[in-house]
């Protein structure tokens, strides 16, 4: 069969015609200056928690202000919800992935806000990952991440621009330029078709959700890697607390 996320660069209108009809309606946003964000959501049948891969920014970002700019919507997202990992995305673009839909999208139209989100098929990150249980998702906890997601997108539309300078803020503060400049992007991807992510990549990132985490939830040990803490009591309080609930009046859906 034909996989139409590795189909976005050149669609054919017989074998993929909605991947043709989707671009075009792209392009015609696009040139009305509609065009804001897109987004595909996939499951992922490696990877545990729910996060996004973004595309880098390019070398260019630093002029024209662009820089960081690709993680500001994870991260309004991993804000609202516990079902999501900001630490856990990525936003460099490996060959293979250069025919899906966010990196032709993004690298067609200029979108910085180009994206695929992911959600697990084997649940939380870790037993106690901010005191969810080690369990599979329920549709109660995709809806609340659903739910979140909207509101997400609400905070990264609204014309104040609030949230997300806050946001961006934040990000220029832990990530400062390298060299007078950079992308902004960091880590590898892996959406179950190139072997393994390359976690030691991803565990010496220290974006500011996870800088918070890391100092309520672990300790480093001598080898520089990061020990839980959260006890069986504290992750009772917190599935009592409703931390893990995933409640939300609206689902995603493909």
């Amino acid at each position: 069969g034909e996989d139409l996320n590795r189909n976005w660069a050149d669609p054919s209108p017989a074998k993929h015609p909605t991947i043709v009809h989707a671009k075009q309606l792209l392009a015609d946003l696009a040139a009305e200056e509609r065009l804001l964000f897109f987004c595909d959501l996939h499951g992922h049948s490696r990877k545990k928690s729910a996060f996004m891969y973004g595309v880098e920014a390019s070398s260019k970002a630093a002029v024209t202000g662009t820089r960081l700019h690709e993680r500001i919507f994870p991260l309004l997202l991993d804000r609202l919800t516990p079902h999501f990992s900001f630490s856990s995305c990525s936003y460099k673009v490996l060959r293979s992935k250069e025919t899906t839909g966010r990196v032709v999208v993004g690298r067609s139209f200029g979108l910085v806000h180009s994206y695929t989100l992911e959600a697990s098929f084997c649940g939380p990150d870790g037993p106690v990952a901010e005191g969810l249980a080690e369990t599979h998702y329920s549709i109660r906890d995709l809806q609340g991440l659903g739910h979140a997601f909207v509101e997400a997108l609400h905070d990264f539309a609204n014309p104040t621009h609030v949230a997300y300078n806050g946001a961006l803020a934040e990000l220029e503060a832990s990530y400062p330029p390298k060299d007078g400049g950079g992308g902004g992007g960091d880590g590898s991807e892996d959406d179950g078709a190139d072997g393994d992510r390359d976690d030691s990549q991803a565990n010496s990132r220290k974006g500011p959700t996870q800088i918070r985490r890391k100092a309520s939830n672990g300790t480093a040990n001598s080898k520089g890697k990061t020990t839980r803490k959260a006890s069986v009591d504290e992750a009772r309080k917190r599935k009592n607390n409703g931390a893990g609930s995933g409640g939300g009046s609206a689902a995603s859906s493909k």
